[in-house]
C-alpha cells in the first residue's frame, strides 16, 4: 500500500477538452470538502470536477463522485486507477473543460483514467504501514535518550507537549512495535497506546 508524498498536478487535452488532474494527500475524511471547494475556486470556469479517493491503513474507505458526466464514466475510472497503484490516503479531482466535442462513454473513461494515471507517475510514493500509536510522558532528560533510541526505526513523533514532564504522541511500525514496547517497559516511561 502506497500514498503520495506530496501533492501533484498534471493535465491532457483530448479533442479539445482538457483535463487537470489535482492528485492530493489525505490524512483525514473532514478535510475532503476544503480539498474539493480549493479546486472549485481555483478552476470556476471548468465543466466537471470529478474525484475519487481512498484513505484508510486497513480498513479502507472509498468514494467516487461522475460530477454531472455520465454514471460510472469518470469516478469510477479515477477510483480504479487509485487501487490498480495500490494508493491510499489521497483524494484525485480531475477538472473537465469541455472542449466542444463529444468523447463518448468510452473517450470519457480512457481520458479520466489517463490523466490520474499520469499524476501517479509523477508523484513521489511513499509506502503506508500498519502502525501503532502511543502517548509517552516522560522527564526532560529522557525524552532526549528515546529519541536517541528509536531514531534506526520508522517513526512519527508529533504532539509534543512541554510543562513540567515531556508528553508526546509516537506512531511506530506495528513490526517494530514490540521492541518500543520492551524499551519502555525496561526503562519504566510512563506509555498508553491509543488508536492510530
Amino acid at each position: 500500500m502506497f500514498t503520495i508524498v506530496n501533492n501533484s498536478t498534471s493535465k491532457i487535452q483530448i479533442k479539445n477538452s482538457i483535463f487537470i488532474c489535482n492528485l492530493v494527500k489525505l490524512e483525514k475524511i473532514e478535510q475532503v470538502r476544503n480539498i474539493l471547494n480549493k479546486i472549485l475556486n481555483e478552476y470556476k470556469q471548468a465543466t466537471h470536477n470529478c474525484y475519487a479517493y481512498r484513505i484508510g491503513n486497513t480498513n479502507i474507505l472509498e468514494y467516487s463522485s461522475d460530477d454531472g458526466e455520465p454514471k460510472g464514466s469518470a469516478g469510477k475510472p479515477i477510483l480504479n486507477t487509485l487501487r490498480k497503484n495500490n494508493l491510499t490516503n489521497v483524494i484525485s479531482i480531475v477538472t473537465r473543460y469541455f472542449g466542444g466535442i463529444k468523447l463518448g462513454i468510452r473517450g470519457l473513461i480512457d481520458a479520466y483514467s489517463q490523466v490520474t494515471e499520469n499524476t501517479i507517475k509523477i508523484s513521489q510514493l511513499t509506502e503506508v504501514f500498519e502502525r501503532r500509536c502511543f502517548i509517552i510522558e516522560c522527564k526532560y532528560n529522557v525524552f532526549d535518550f528515546i529519541k536517541n533510541k528509536i531514531s534506526k526505526y520508522d517513526v512519527l513523533v508529533e504532539d509534543i507537549n512541554y510543562s513540567s514532564i515531556v508528553n508526546f504522541k509516537i506512531c511506530i511500525n506495528k513490526k517494530d512495535s514490540s521492541f518500543l514496547e520492551d524499551f519502555l517497559n525496561r526503562e519504566r516511561i510512563n506509555y498508553s497506546e491509543i488508536e492510530s
